[in-house]
């Protein structure tokens, strides 16, 4: 009987040791499990020109919108079910340097139960190859937060004109391009026509003869030969600049029907802008004589990283230099009030018609300008005012607008 009652003891013991070595629930996953199942859909570049850019859009919603994939690529764009909360962080890194990615809203964000919240980034290519871009959804809860597994998309970085002929830029019509190739048809055609005409000599010749004339010919073909690669080594050796910033000047400079342009058409699209800034300014503009338009964005909160972003294009009148546009355009942007203590006039790492300007003010403000004459018919401008980004953020972006808005013009011209 004692041993019985020994051995219930040691059970209800044992059993209530277990109970309290169980570890309670954990409360982020309890949340997380309560969360109702929404959207992600997103559309990332599967490939990118190196020293181009590609947009990079997240969209998230607890419903399924109509309209929140009617305006994304359908190729490149996925849609797959998540759990969604009320506050949603988004985060797309490269894997490695092939790739270089612009942050264009902001990383935490509200997500409504009908509607849908916008990510955005612009991807520019570094160097040739395949490179991986990481997408990273987190949801955020009262208790703590849940990272979701990682997306990885394979982007291919391409090159375009093949390695021989170096960085120069491809564009159909280039002038170096066509000076390489005309030179290569014209060698080659010389060096077959002196092979023909070497044959048919020294076999009519005697043979010290004919060793002398071969011999003197084979060195003014090896001669014609060096000056050949001589033209071509000039050419790589000074290529059109293909780095990160818009270099609209290593474009073919085609015919434009300057009459024909609306400046307005020639700004950068509202989808290019990024999350968080609504237009405060919409007017048409007259700078030196030149008919334009400009566009204002303004952020819409303070924890953005900048306060302002403006969009210019002014047509130029057909024959206008485009070094005596941009000379006359450098660095004369106009505020309305304070005006700025200081103008600097930094180098441009864009084309030979480019310029980029700091502004700053007594009360600690700055702004940076990127303009440049595009197609010999057109004057691009760009300006954004920091907040709390960076030097380097704040010139990465100027330099993604200013592509964009190379872009509306490219089309506007074409």
């Amino acid at each position: 009987m004692g041993y019985a009652i020994f051995v219930a003891l040691a059970g209800l013991v044992l059993a209530a040791c277990g109970q309290a070595s169980g570890s309670p629930p954990d409360p982020v996953d309890q949340a997380y499990d309560a969360l109702q199942v929404g959207h992600v859909a997103y559309q990332l570049p599967t490939q990118v020109g190196e020293g181009q850019s590609a947009p990079a859009i997240v969209r998230i919603s607890k419903a399924l919108p109509a309209d929140m994939t009617a305006d994304l690529q359908m190729s490149e764009t996925r849609v797959i079910p998540i759990k969604v909360s009320d506050q949603m962080t988004v985060d797309l890194t490269p894997a490695d340097d092939g790739l270089e990615v612009i942050r264009l809203s902001q990383e935490t964000q509200a997500v409504g139960q009908t509607d849908w919240s916008p990510w955005r980034w612009s991807i520019i290519g570094k160097q040739a190859g395949t490179h991986t871009l990481v997408l990273a959804l987190s949801v955020l809860l009262p208790s703590g937060s849940k990272q979701l597994p990682e997306i990885p998309v394979d982007v291919k970085v391409t090159t375009t004109v093949p390695i021989i002929l170096g960085n120069l830029y491809t564009a159909y019509g280039n002038p170096a391009v066509n000076s390489i190739i005309g030179t290569v048809i014209g060698g080659g055609s010389l060096f077959g026509g002196f092979v023909g005409w070497i044959r048919r000599r020294a076999e009519n010749l005697k043979s010290t003869v004919r060793r002398t004339v071969v011999t003197g010919l084979v060195g003014l073909l090896l001669a014609v030969i060096a000056v050949t690669v001589c033209a071509v080594g000039l050419a790589l050796a000074n290529p059109i600049p293909t780095s990160s910033p818009p270099v609209s000047s290593s474009l073919p400079v085609t015919p434009v029907n300057q009459a024909a342009l609306d400046p307005k058409q020639l700004l950068l699209n509202s989808t290019d802008v990024p999350y968080g800034f609504i237009i405060n300014d919409d007017r048409a503009m007259t700078e030196h004589g030149w008919n334009g338009w400009e566009q204002v964005y303004k952020s819409t909160s303070s924890s953005l990283g900048f306060y302002w972003i403006a969009s210019s294009a002014y047509v130029l009148p057909a024959g206008t230099s485009p070094s005596a546009a941009i000379t006359a355009a450098r660095c004369d942007f106009h505020f309305e009030n304070p005006a700025p203590s200081s103008v600097i006039s930094d180098q441009s790492p864009g084309g030979a018609y480019s310029s980029l300007c700091h502004y700053s003010f007594k009360n600690g403000a700055s702004w940076a300008e990127f303009q440049e004459v595009v197609h010999n018919s057109v004057l691009l401008e760009v300006g954004i005012s920091p907040n709390n980004a960076s030097s380097s953020e704040t010139l990465n972006l100027l330099y993604s607008l200013a592509r964009h808005q190379l872009v509306s013009i490219q089309n506007a011209t074409a």
